[in-house]
């Protein structure tokens, strides 16, 4: 197999990491690693791709900022020439960015299969780019790797083909997992400060274009002055800061005495000032993870988020970028300790640390077998969706089915609970499955299951 794998910004270098580190040890599978540069900060990349053992990229497609449609559509041609030159029988990239979708789209216009990680993630929120470019990105992936069973639902429901969905666990718990200890062990950050982790600290990140115009930061470093009983370790991304400067903000942001403007760090930096903390505030998808991880409570500025799970677990608390939400629901975290030990003892629900082993396995099994073709439908023109109940009392699996020329989507319990339709799984009187297929094979489905 040959593979041609994407990484655009930091954070997909930090989850696609693991997924290079296993194919390391199989040499049947040649690939190459191709940095697209949207986050173009040459001594950041060089930093992070070096505490992971990479190496320079084979390719660099150097996109740098611009529009999201100036960007992605640079990335999109840039991407099809590197695709042309390395002939992969698969692409893959991790994520939600410009890049991602960008890459997407022009393998699957060259006729190249494209695999996603991280793939199935929902806030509902249109006007969050990234929100538009995963929904694209997965419709068009022939593997979406879905960091969670409710993950893998959402691409359900929305019509994928369930043996393209695959539950593998989030890869950023992985490389969490790994670099964690190093990082308590190596990085003096918080010494470097003049901080010890007696101290009651706080990690804090803001990057998302919502959360950095002048109304949004002035209420956030509002409730960061109301704050004083913590001391709040603020990398500060880029756009946020050209944007704190633009709105001339960044002054004031420097007088709270209880604020420290860091330069953006190296991920062991990181993972050591977020273990530190006592609580995160964010509006990050991946520190929402990492948080979950480590074992602290976050609060995540935004009015939504596509990590649910921390919410209904009770450790995420959502405040969007409203400063009397924000207050309350950090001196919440402060002063109840019921909350901190909840984040203590919950399980991570991203997954145990083996992500990318079980993506590099599912990779391997289907090496060879993965491809774009056309399908014939030359009975009806085009399948259909049916929703059908399981009466028959007799035995009958998801299988069976399948062998019908019908695609079973999914499975709904008796109490209505939608399931996974995996192949071996036996449906129940009283059961509903959703199934795609041209109408003689669904009107046969229907027959056998009545």
């Amino acid at each position: 197999m040959r593979l041609l794998v994407f990484v655009g910004t930091r954070p997909e270098i930090v989850k696609t990491a693991p997924i290079l580190e296993k194919l390391q040890v199989h040499p049947e599978v040649e690939w190459a690693l191709c940095y697209t540069g949207q986050h173009y900060d040459r001594m950041l990349r060089d930093a992070i791709l070096s505490d992971f053992n990479l190496g320079e990229p084979d390719f660099d497609l150097e996109v740098g900022s611009g529009s999201h449609a100036s960007q992605t559509g640079e990335a999109m041609v840039k991407a099809e020439q590197v695709i042309l030159t390395f002939k992969p029988d698969l692409c893959l990239a991790q994520g939600d960015t410009n890049s991602v979708l960008a890459v997407a789209l022009a393998s699957v216009k060259l006729g190249v299969p494209f695999a996603h990680v991280e793939a199935g993630l929902r806030s509902f929120d249109m006007t969050m780019p990234e929100e538009v470019n995963r929904r694209i990105v997965d419709s068009i992936s022939s593997l979406n790797f879905a960091p969670t069973e409710r993950a893998a639902l959402n691409l359900l429901y929305e019509g994928a083909d369930p043996s393209s969905v695959h539950v593998t666990g989030n890869t950023g718990i992985d490389a969490l997992m790994k670099y964690l200890e190093r990082a308590k062990r190596e990085s003096d950050v918080i010494e470097d400060l003049g901080l010890s982790e007696d101290m009651a600290l706080a990690t804090l990140t803001v990057h998302r274009p919502s959360n950095t115009t002048k109304h949004a930061l002035e209420r956030i470093l509002a409730a960061i002055e109301q704050l004083d009983e913590l001391i709040f370790l603020f990398p500060v991304h880029p756009r946020t800061y050209e944007a704190l400067k633009a709105h001339g903000l960044w002054k004031r942001a420097k007088k709270i005495e209880h604020l420290y403007l860091l330069k953006p760090l190296r991920y062991i930096d990181f993972l050591r000032v977020l273990q530190a903390s006592m609580l995160a505030l964010t509006d990050s998808g991946g520190v929402q993870e990492e948080a979950a991880a480590i074992g602290i409570p976050c609060i995540t500025l935004r009015k939504n988020t596509e990590r649910p799970e921390t919410v209904e677990l009770g450790t995420n608390i959502l405040v969007g970028c409203d400063t009397e939400r924000i207050v309350d629901a950090v001196k919440r975290v402060l002063y109840d300790p019921e909350i901190r030990e909840k984040a203590r003892e919950q399980p991570c629900p991203f997954g145990d640390g083996r992500a990318g082993e079980r993506i590099v396995e599912i990779l391997l099994s289907k090496s060879g077998s993965i491809e774009l073709k056309s399908p014939s439908f030359y009975r009806s023109g085009a399948p259909l969706f049916e929703l059908i109940e399981v009466k028959t009392e007799l035995p009958v699996t998801v299988d069976e089915i399948q062998e019908m020329g019908a695609i079973v989507t999914l499975i709904y319990t008796q109490e209505g609970r939608p399931e996974i339709p995996h192949i071996s799984r036996e449906l129940k009187a009283g059961e509903k499955v959703r199934v795609l297929g041209e109408a003689d094979a669904i009107e046969a489905v229907r027959r056998r299951l009545t």
